[in-house]
């Protein structure tokens, strides 16, 4: 019974050392938002992905409705700045996307936003 308490105390002080279990969100750009020049945002932040002991990490988008949107896009598409017509476009003016482990793309869709505009962020989630 002694030792039965011994591993659980132990699994609750190694739970209670552990990231966090709630919900995180970036806020893409900080108080700017989702704006032009965003591009240099995520340089020296760390972000990590969603997994079992951290229930979510969301980018959060904010901006303008009907003057900007977000798409999640592959690399490819990041680079020429050119979604797939089959890519989701959220325009709500604040869109939380779950990071997925690994790197993260999105962009501005409406054109000139992303080339021109720096409006595209890579984020490399842990």
């Amino acid at each position: 019974m002694a030792q039965q308490r011994l591993w659980v105390a132990l699994l609750v002080i190694l739970l209670l050392k552990s990231k966090p279990t709630e919900s995180n969100h970036y806020v893409v750009g900080d108080n700017e938002g989702w704006t032009y020049g965003v591009s240099s945002w995520p340089k020296g932040k760390v972000f990590y992905h969603n997994n079992v002991l951290v229930c979510m990490y969301e980018a959060v988008f904010n901006y303008q409705a009907g003057f900007h949107n977000v798409v999640r896009v592959n690399r490819h598409e990041y680079e020429t700045c050119q979604p797939n017509p089959n890519s989701k476009t959220y325009d709500s003016g604040h869109d939380e996307l779950r990071l997925k482990r690994g790197m993260n793309y999105f962009i501005c869709s409406v054109p000139g936003h992303c080339h021109d505009g720096g409006m595209n962020i890579s984020i490399n989630a842990l």
